[in-house]
């Protein structure tokens, strides 16, 4: 594919425009369908691919970009362009992933020996919010260390407005752009001709892909579950990519349920890691990482109150730690007494009561705004998405948070045997909540006992009072 650069005269004129459709950098990129990379190339007046140059032009309202482009041959690429050709292959804009990262170093390990091994996809599976997405963007850190990866491809899947957005067509497309491959009209047209074009390339080059929050390009019904590709193109794309007796590339997917098997025998090259909270070094480790400093004992023993109920997990003690720093100025005894001690003491004093079920609601996914906001916010999207498409196993869980402790299967499925619901879809119903890691197993006496996370008793409960 052709690469163009923009005129040096032109460029005053680029940024008026962009001024006037007042977009940030960041967001210029996004409607352009381009990385931040590319685009700082474009503003210095840098070559890049033609299809990505108009794109950007047309994302702030200049259509005519013939106009815009330098017509003074090049010779050769300056040393400013391939610095800029290798800061652009391996770019990342960080969704999750900061400067307060703590803890994971035996799952990193695991994680990067299956990469570096045999594993061409790494699953990470877990709740919302537990730290999938920092994860993955972590081991991106680690793993570019290592200079034989020279390309970065990424999506993610969640807050996407395009209806459009999961097909793979769309994604296969703009990756192929990336890549500098040239993508015909009669490719877009013909998906097995466009796989087999994106396979070559992954094959032949030293690629890391990031795709993240999966789930919402699956799909489920009361039959069957919810485990399979909208489009089913993905699930060739996958297979494909397996069954290369060969392949450079490797594929790190994040989500909040297991998609459906698409290994096709090759279950040597596909690696799953379940992602569970932060364990109690870990939490205090993040606390004194975000400026929370410990003067006396009590105020260990309070974060680790506090890390404990929340089960480790990474975005609410994030939030609360931010909450301490900045509402109460690093003031650990004032916000346990303000906004802590109620919550988590009225927790533990129900988890170690001799009582089966809740008889009022918690409020840990809500004790403050910012928890209200940022964690309350996430749980709901995947408990919506539960109602609408497998509702039996959405009133598994509203039903299920009213225990508080760890109840046999039979005691679960007995609420959707009142619901008139077949044995099948309380078996498929009880599935789903696994696969989300919404309800976890424990081995009590010989048995299987379910139990929940405390965090996700707390919005299901809400939910139940709402039934």
């Amino acid at each position: 594919m052709p690469t163009i650069r923009a005129s040096p005269e032109k460029l005053e004129k680029i940024e008026i425009a962009r001024e006037i459709k007042g977009l940030t950098l960041e967001e210029w990129a996004l409607s352009a369908y381009t990385s931040v990379g590319t685009l700082k190339k474009f503003r210095n007046g840098l070559s890049i691919q033609q299809s990505a140059f108009v794109s950007i032009c047309k994302a702030i309202g200049i259509d005519n970009w013939e106009e815009i482009v330098d017509k003074t041959p090049l010779a050769r690429k300056s040393q400013k362009e391939k610095e800029f050709d290798q800061e652009d292959n391996l770019a990342i804009n960080f969704i999750a992933y900061e400067d307060t990262w703590v803890g994971r170093e035996s799952t990193i390990t695991t994680i990067k020996q299956n990469i570096s091994g045999s594993s061409r996809i790494v699953i990470l599976n877990g709740i919302t919010g537990i730290g999938k997405t920092a994860l993955a963007e972590k081991l991106y850190t680690e793993l570019i260390i290592e200079t034989k990866w020279n390309k970065l491809l990424r999506v993610n899947f969640d807050n996407q407005d395009q209806s459009d957005f999961g097909n793979f067509v769309t994604v296969a497309d703009r990756w192929l752009q990336e890549c500098g491959v040239l993508v015909i009209p009669e490719d877009r047209q013909d998906i097995p001709r466009l796989q087999k074009k994106l396979i070559e390339y992954l094959k032949e080059n030293h690629c890391l892909m990031i795709i993240d929050s999966l789930e919402w390009i699956l799909k489920g019904n009361q039959e069957h579950g919810w485990s399979e590709f909208k489009d089913r193109a993905w699930v060739n794309f996958f297979r494909l990519f397996l069954s290369e007796l060969q392949c450079n590339s490797r594929i790190i997917l994040t989500t909040q349920h297991l998609p459906e098997d698409v290994s096709a025998g090759y279950d040597n090259f596909w690696f799953c890691q379940p992602i569970k909270g932060l364990e109690v070094t870990e939490q205090l480790e993040l606390f004194k990482k975000i400026g929370i400093e410990t003067k006396a004992e009590t105020e260990i023993n309070y974060l680790k109150r506090i890390g404990k109920v929340y089960e480790g997990h990474a975005l609410t003690l994030k939030v609360i730690a931010g909450t301490i720093k900045t509402e109460y100025q690093g003031n650990i005894l004032a916000y346990w007494e303000d906004e802590g001690k109620q919550e988590i003491e009225k927790v533990e004093k129900d988890l170690e009561s001799s009582q089966e079920n809740m008889t009022t609601a918690w409020e840990l996914h809500k004790a403050n705004r910012d928890l209200y906001f940022k964690v309350r916010y996430k749980f709901n999207k995947t408990f919506e998405r539960l109602k609408e498409h497998n509702y039996y196993s959405y009133l598994l869980i509203c039903f299920a948070s009213t225990y508080l402790s760890p109840h046999s299967k039979e005691d679960l499925l007995e609420h959707l045997a009142e619901e008139e619901c077949s044995e099948k879809e309380q078996r498929i119903a009880l599935q789903i909540l696994m696969e989300e890691q919404l309800l976890d197993t424990i081995v009590q006496e010989n048995s299987i006992f379910f139990k929940m996370h405390n965090l996700i008793r707390s919005v299901a409960y809400e939910h139940f009072e709402n039934l």
